[in-house]
């Protein structure tokens, strides 16, 4: 199920496990290859309020920032979310600034999108610059060599210097 109408939502907790296909996670990010996710979540309603609790076990491999190597990862995340009504947007200022702050969201269409959920998550929890290990050598900015499996035969006497850049 990667969504589910509000009227469908009991008042008591309700638990789903779910073994995703990974075709279904289009908004994560583009270095970032899954293999198998695995979710566990509960949802419940409170009047418009609904509260869902998530959890994931992602495994795949991520594609390093600095020197283009996969690298095996897995990750794992529990996690929760209030949403309410996209029209409180226009009652709530408070709302609108938890929801900048992550903890809440708002539904519309009286529907709330799972997927959307996981892959919200996904996003806040992968690094925004990854690197395969924390003194990653890169590539050669001459040939392109791994640096991190090879030197190279480039006269690198003449590095880039991004110092100069800034000052």
């Amino acid at each position: 199920m990667d969504s589910i109408k509000i009227s469908h939502i009991r008042e008591t907790k309700t638990e789903y496990a779910t073994k995703w296909e990974t075709a279904v996670f289009t908004r994560v990010p583009e270095n970032l290859y899954i293999d198998s996710i695995d979710t566990k979540y509960s949802i419940q309603r409170f009047g418009d309020k609904v509260v869902f609790h998530g959890y994931y076990e992602l495994e795949g491999k991520k594609e390093c920032d600095v020197c283009l190597d996969l690298v095996n990862i897995k990750l794992e995340k529990d996690f929760q979310v209030e949403l309410f009504p996209k029209s409180y947007l226009n009652i709530s200022k408070s709302k609108q600034m938890d929801a900048e702050l992550g903890d809440i969201d708002f539904y519309e269409n009286e529907e709330i999108q799972i997927i959307k959920l996981f892959e919200d998550q996904i996003l806040l929890d992968t690094e925004e610059v990854f690197r395969c290990k924390e003194d990653c050598k890169g590539l050669c900015f001459r040939c392109g060599a791994n640096l991190n499996l090879q030197a190279c035969n480039c006269n690198t006497s003449q590095t880039l210097e991004f110092g100069k850049l800034v000052n």
